[in-house]
């Protein structure tokens, strides 16, 4: 439903301003949430070579990375989240951050266990379990 229009709509705005690095981010979730972590890896790093502060686009980079199985990868896009953050923090936040500002903490400390190689519930990164979709305020 919704995020099918979603990806729609971006795309549409994406074919007239390619370089909106905050189109490209929301695109590359939207994708990863309807399931095709590959198209949202690709899509998630054309928004971090844009602008590389968007720590949700990191976030959701290292959470395809993880469903792709590509752990190592995946750790070292956790970490690279958990860098972002603490440099995020001392400095203005981006437009493109502002409505991921509520969920900030809960992506630290996930990221956190992931960049150690631990899924919540203590399994390690490189075992096929379902991964959890976060999304901001749930």
């Amino acid at each position: 439903g919704r995020l099918a229009e979603a990806v729609t709509a971006l795309e549409r705005v994406l074919e007239l301003e390619p370089l909106r690095a905050d189109a490209q981010m929301l695109l590359g979730i939207a994708l990863y949430r309807l399931g095709d972590p590959q198209a949202a890896v690709r899509t998630l790093r054309g928004a971090l070579v844009l602008d590389s502060r968007l720590w949700p686009a990191a976030f959701y980079l290292a959470l395809g990375y993880g469903d792709l199985g590509r752990a190592d990868d995946a750790r070292a896009t956790y970490l690279w989240v958990l860098e972002l953050l603490g440099v995020e923090a001392a400095a203005e936040p981006t437009p493109a951050l502002v409505d991921f500002e509520p969920w900030r903490a809960e992506v630290q400390v996930l990221s956190g266990m992931r960049a150690k190689g631990k899924r919540a519930g203590g399994a390690e990164l490189g075992e096929r379990q379902p991964v959890a979709r976060v999304r901001p305020g749930g």
